[in-house]
This record gives C-alpha cells, structure tokens and sequence, in this order.
C-alpha cells in the first residue's frame, strides 16, 4: 500500500517507456533494472490500481451491506428473515465464481470489477 500510494517517488523508471536495449539481460544483473528493463515500476504502478480498485469495491460493499442490515435488524420478523435469506443465497455462490459471471455480463473495465467485487462483498456485511 506504501509503494501504491507513493509510486511517482519509488518507480525507477516510466513504466510506459520502452527500453530494448538491455532486454536480453538478467534480472538484478545491474543495479539500473532490478527486475528487467521495466517491471520493477509496472508492479509499483499496478499496485495503485489494485488498491483503488480494493478501497472503493470494499467500501461500497461495506456501506450497501450495513444499510441492508440495518433495515433488515430494524423491521425484523418478516422483513428480517427474508433479506436474511437472500444473504444465504448469496453467500452460498462462491465468491470468485459470481464476481466471474458479473464481469462476463457487464464486460471489463474498472468500474464493472468494482460493481463484481462489491456484490460479493456486501452479503457479508448485511449478516
């Protein structure tokens, strides 16, 4: 998360600009390229969209799984047994298999990753 949050600082190099002319050479042979010609700064700026990714999807699960809850622990009786129902469906799919269908559905893109990921969560936060 350190190396997502401050990755224009800690990238060695532009992780768009090509360099070929050391491309045969082994990993950590110079201290220039640490992990080849380029990887060291695509994983250190990878990471801040995996991050991002991880803090929205997780945050919107999180909020619309405890508003359901707490409609569904407020209303009890009926209203109670039947969204805690449906959390058993959901939780009952697994978690990777469902965000798969989602994102075949919706198609790819960051922001369908983030509606996959945050249906899956929010089951978890509603019980």
């Amino acid at each position: 998360m350190f190396s997502a949050a401050f990755a224009p600082l800690l990238a060695p190099h532009d992780p768009t600009d090509l360099n070929v002319k050391p491309r045969k050479s082994a990993p950590a042979s110079t201290t220039n390229f640490l992990l080849g010609t380029d990887m060291l700064s695509r994983l250190i700026y990878g990471a801040c969209t995996s991050v991002f990714i991880s803090l929205v999807a997780l945050g919107t699960g999180a909020l619309i799984g405890t508003g359901i809850g707490m409609v569904a622990g407020y209303f009890g009786g009926q209203a109670d047994i039947a969204v805690m129902r449906i959390v058993d469906a959901v939780l009952g799919f697994p978690t990777i298999l469902l965000a798969l269908i989602i994102v075949s559905i919706l198609g790819n893109g960051i922001m369908n990753i983030i509606i996959a990921v945050a249906a899956t969560l929010w089951a978890r936060f509603a019980r």
